[in-house]
């Protein structure tokens, strides 16, 4: 897991260092740069944070604005290739970022408390008794 976590953190890098600078293409504007480098960021923050799929939404977002300073003509087709091209490497190693799991535990609902027994002597329901109480007799104390 963290050799997967290792490889995402490696291609955003790249991601990053292509979209700062480098030999790819010299069309970057600063505005350009200034851009993508938040984008970046939040992806990198992502998946530091195993979220898988908020780094992919992240990715997406960085995918559109590539495709859109590569339209207004603020990157260059080879920079704009190679940054997509290290979008679709980290896409892929995504699968392999750990996710973050919270474990519950639930405890079953307290019982209710018995109903009462009818109320049932001892004995074995015929009544044989006297009805004489046993003790010392008349009174006395």
């Amino acid at each position: 897991m963290t050799r997967a976590l290792g490889c995402v953190m490696f291609l955003l890098v790249a991601l990053g260092a292509t979209a700062c600078g480098g030999a790819v293409d010299n069309t970057l504007t600063n505005a350009a740069r200034d851009e993508l480098g938040p984008l970046v960021a939040q992806v990198r923050s992502r998946a530091e944070g195993f979220d898988p799929s908020g780094a992919a939404l992240a990715l997406n977002d960085v995918r559109r604005a590539v495709a859109d300073l590569r339209a207004r003509g603020a990157m260059g087709g080879g920079r704009a290739d190679a940054i997509l091209a290290s979008i679709d490497d980290v896409s892929r190693q995504l699968r392999y970022v750990p996710t973050t799991t919270t474990t519950t535990t639930t405890t079953a609902p307290p019982r209710p408390p018995a109903a009462p027994a009818p109320n049932r002597g001892h004995g074995n329901g015929n009544d044989q008794g006297s009805g004489k109480g046993k003790g010392g007799g008349k009174g006395e104390d």
